[in-house]
């Protein structure tokens, strides 16, 4: 059974949907069954039918009648030795005697009277007035008889079959319905370490701590797919571990030969002969080497090396956005040429300088690469945020 054509369904859980597989099973399963059990009554039933009405006509048979009589003497005293509904006929068709079960109904036409004047057979079954319904049987006893007809009828048959096919009915809609919790029931229960599997993860997605799955106990398809996950876990692991550990070792490694940089361009600005506009560059290139000593130390933050801290500072977003800009004209005049700020009230915040500058110069990056110049910068004041 395939889900494509119910979209809902595809999205519900797969518990629903081993159920509903399990419903339409059943319910084929449960209806062929009934169908068969039906049939086979039915059957058993009309030949039971067929068989007494045969032992009836057979009774009539080994009756002595006086041949010597005439046909409708030998009629009336036929129907009158027989139990149930019967009647004679001539050869010709013409009705000669009734039971009171049947007077006023013809049990068969008078082609299908001629034709049992000739051999015993079954006549087909019909409908009468009053809703009643009748198997007939019949034919001549013996040579000089009238044609005798017995028949039965069907209304107590027809009541036990339409008392079954009901029964039948409301077993089969209950018999679905609780096989179809039943199934629900077991595929929950059976689907359930999946589901705790699955909050396992979820919880270990929004932590930092290192833990696994647990393992079921029971070594199934659960059991090994936990196994497997958690296999899968530990290379997540090392493969952050080795991640942080390069960071880290990046961030160490740059912070001592940049703390050196920046003790030698203090020497050289302690010097007071220095010229303005040479002393003028040593500051710039001081103030590049604290932003990278800045960087190195939130590399090792990241790399866990120390506990990761946030350096919060009030000032105004258009000030670190002005900084910014000032680093990018000493790297990338042309590109700082190109962009142009529109301040619409400004905004003081408590932030970690140098994360938002890094994050401005990132989006600006991504400006000239993925769009076009001129870049714009907007800075609007939200007073929700002050």
């Amino acid at each position: 059974m395939s889900f494509r054509a119910f979209p809902q369904l595809r999205r519900g859980s797969i518990s629903l949907r081993l159920a509903i597989v399990f419903a339409v099973l059943m319910t084929s399963v449960i209806t062929g069954g009934s169908a068969l059990v039906y049939a086979n009554i039915r059957a058993a039933l009309d030949q039971s039918i067929s068989d007494r009405l045969e032992l009836r006509y057979e009774d009539l048979t080994e009756l002595e009648t006086d041949t010597s009589a005439s046909l409708v003497e030998q009629a009336r005293t036929l129907v009158t030795q027989t139990d149930g509904a019967a009647q004679t006929y001539s050869p010709d068709g013409d009705l000669l005697t009734t039971t009171r079960s049947v007077s006023g109904h013809r049990l068969a036409s008078r082609a299908q009277v001629r034709a049992l004047a000739s051999r015993a057979q079954h006549v087909p079954q019909r409908h009468e007035r009053r809703h009643h319904r009748f198997a007939v049987y019949g034919g001549v006893p013996h040579e000089g008889a009238p044609v005798v007809l017995v028949a039965a009828d069907l209304r107590d048959r027809d009541e036990a079959l339409e008392d079954l096919l009901h029964e039948l009915l409301v077993g089969g809609v209950i018999v679905v319905l609780l096989s179809t919790a039943i199934a629900y029931a077991i595929s929950r229960g059976a689907l359930a370490p999946v589901e705790q599997l699955r909050v396992q993860a979820d919880a270990l997605a929004s932590g930092e701590e290192r833990r696994l799955l647990e393992v079921p106990p029971v070594r199934d398809e659960v059991g090994r797919l936990a196994t497997t996950l958690n296999e899968l876990l530990e290379r997540l692991y090392s493969a952050v571990r080795r991640e942080r550990r390069f960071v880290a070792d990046a961030g160490h490694e740059l912070r001592t030969p940049l703390a050196i940089a920046q003790g030698e361009i203090e020497l050289l600005l302690d010097a007071p002969d220095r010229p303005g506009a040479e002393r003028e560059s040593l500051e710039v290139v001081l103030g590049e080497l604290r932003y990278l000593a800045d960087l190195g130390q939130q590399l090792l933050d990241m790399g866990g090396i120390t506990n990761a801290t946030l350096n919060l500072t009030t000032v105004e977003l258009s000030t670190v956005v002005e900084r910014t800009l000032e680093r990018l004209a000493r790297t990338s005049p042309d590109q700082a040429a190109q962009i142009h700020v529109h301040i619409d009230g400004d905004a003081t915040l408590r932030i970690d300088v140098q994360l938002v500058s890094a994050a401005v110069m990132n989006l600006i990056d991504n400006a000239f690469r993925y769009g076009r110049a001129p870049v714009t910068i907007d800075i609007n004041a939200d007073e929700q945020l002050a």
